[in-house]
């Protein structure tokens, strides 16, 4: 390796290093409560808008929206661990850019994923963020070539359990041997 190949390496692991240090201040940002509160807040809404739906003739009745938010807060808290061990094995056995789930390999690779992400889908009002995100992961962090395919699915699934739609996208089968 000469002189030159030496600094654009150093370069690189500085700059990796940077990256690095970037996500893990931004990982840090992500309490559980702070996700709680998201999640408790778009099951609210749907709540809210379902009773929105229901016929004029209970109209006259008021609804007790703070004793609704209290229980969606609940019901937040009680879903949200389940949640995120979804969409880390969701993120392991089907996103899998480095190729680990049919190896013997540490679980918890994709595991520091599953906060942003799950964050990432809260905030957004479709998969394709998420979709951007996993791409980012896999070239910027990973360094793993992208598959638009491979994110735009997983995506669309992880954004369709965690806003609890009824249809589920079609995902890829994988054989193992």
């Amino acid at each position: 390796m000469n002189h030159e190949d030496k600094e654009d390496a150093g370069q690189e692991n500085e700059a990796s290093e940077g990256l690095w240090a970037e996500r893990a201040e931004q990982l840090a940002g992500l309490n559980e409560e702070m996700l709680i509160e998201k999640l408790a807040l778009i099951r609210h809404a749907r709540l809210s808008e379902e009773s929105d739906d229901v016929d004029d003739s209970n109209a006259d009745r008021p609804t007790p929206t703070h004793v609704t938010m209290e229980q969606c807060l609940q019901e937040a808290r009680d879903e949200i661990d389940g949640l995120l061990t979804r969409i880390d094995e969701i993120l392991f056995y089907k996103w899998d850019p480095i190729c680990l789930s049919n190896s013997n390999v540490a679980r918890s690779e994709y595991t520091t994923y599953a906060p942003e992400v799950l964050k990432l889908t809260l905030e957004s009002t479709s998969s394709q963020p998420l979709a951007d995100h996993l791409a980012y992961l896999s070239t910027s962090i990973i360094g793993m070539p992208v598959s638009k395919e491979c994110e735009s699915a997983v995506a669309e699934l992880i954004f369709c359990i965690v806003h609890q739609y009824t249809h589920f996208p079609d995902h890829m089968v994988i054989d193992v041997d």
